[in-house]
């Protein structure tokens, strides 16, 4: 197994390039932002470049190019449909990759926990979606297009909701919840009167990802803490799920065995025991009455893109004591990159 392989992750906000050589015992990660060219004002052309300063920053480190890439998987955001596909193959081309295959990065829960290579992965990172692959190969993706597709779920919608509620409280009588006083403290909002102008500073002309991620914090931590508004909304999110997990369930054929259900992206992750994973089962429990397992992934998603590149077709090229190393590896070096941000962000100068 003398190649280089290279797995790609990409989501609206962040993006983790892994490229291993298990012969040279070479595995190195690259972290940035998000490839979701649906996010991009440039779209499909800004992708292209962005992917370009990435792809050169990571094989450049090794002396190597795409040419070098023996096979290469991409499970990207904003590859829901059939011309989406057709675009991004196409900048993957020009980039120089030969040997790949792209699908939505739903699939990469999939590739990354399933015993059998084939189950139902959620996504609730910023976005939404939920993806299936039976044991025939069939494979039917629900969402990815927002409220048209009922997607109400991911960190982006959760935020959404949370602000308009908290605004509810304070604006239309809406029942006290533990995420106004929350979301105040956070933001350093003294009164009500300042809410619209804090909002405009902090999201609309400032750091959206990071209003989000404080926000989706505030919502998590007062459900946790018995919270009624709180908890409904991440009953309303969790449900979501179930429904389009049945779906899945009701369109493609797990008779062979119990259905694997993989939960992935930062959401489910980081809560794994929270109110949101709660209603997903109690949905399920009531309109399934079949066994199946349900998992929160325990590695990083990109681990799923670099697995699908060494073993393509899931024919256990991969050993099992092999996937555990790449996994662990792999956790150790997204932890490391997340304390050298921590440190960099303690050490800035606070912006006035």
């Amino acid at each position: 197994m003398n190649k280089y392989f290279l797995g790609l992750d990409g989501g609206s906000t962040k993006t983790h390039i892994v490229l291993c050589n298990p012969a040279k015992g070479l595995l190195d990660l690259y972290t940035g932002g998000g490839t979701n060219y649906e996010a991009m004002p440039g779209g499909y052309t800004e992708l292209y470049q962005v992917l370009k300063e990435m792809l050169d920053t990571l094989l450049g480190r090794h002396g190597l190019t795409t040419a070098d890439i023996g096979r290469a998987a991409f499970g990207m955001a904003g590859v829901d449909t059939i011309k989406q596909h057709e675009e991004i193959s196409k900048i993957l081309k020009n980039l120089g990759f030969t040997d790949f295959d792209l699908d939505n990065d739903c699939i990469l829960g999939i590739k990354a926990a399933t015993s059998r290579g084939y189950g139902i992965a959620c996504v609730s990172g910023t976005g939404y979606s939920v993806l299936g692959i039976d044991g025939n190969g069939k494979q039917l993706q629900i969402g990815g297009m927002g409220d048209m597709t009922g997607d109400y779920g991911g960190g982006g919608y959760i935020m959404t909701k949370s602000t308009a509620y908290i605004y509810g409280q304070l604006f239309k009588g809406y029942q006290p919840s533990l995420m106004t006083d929350m979301f105040m403290n956070t933001f350093g909002i003294n009164d009500k009167s300042d809410f619209m102008e804090s909002l405009h500073v902090k999201f609309f002309n400032g750091d959206r990802d990071a209003y989000s991620l404080a926000v989706n914090r505030i919502i998590f931590e007062a459900a946790a803490a018995g919270d009624t508004p709180a908890k409904n909304i991440l009953i309303e999110s969790g449900t979501s799920y179930g429904e389009s997990v049945m779906g899945i369930l009701m369109n493609l054929d797990y008779e062979s065995a119990p259905p694997e259900i993989v939960l992935v992206g930062s959401l489910f992750q980081k809560n794994p025991d929270s109110v949101l994973v709660t209603a997903l089962k109690d949905y399920l429990n009531g309109k399934f009455q079949k066994p199946y397992q349900l998992k929160v992934l325990d590695a990083p998603s990109v681990l799923g893109a670099l697995l699908w590149a060494i073993d393509k077709n899931g024919e256990g090229i991969v050993p099992d004591h092999m996937r555990e190393e790449l996994s662990e590896k792999l956790q150790a070096l997204t932890k490391t990159y997340s304390e050298l941000i921590r440190n960099q962000s303690s050490l800035s100068p606070k912006k006035r």
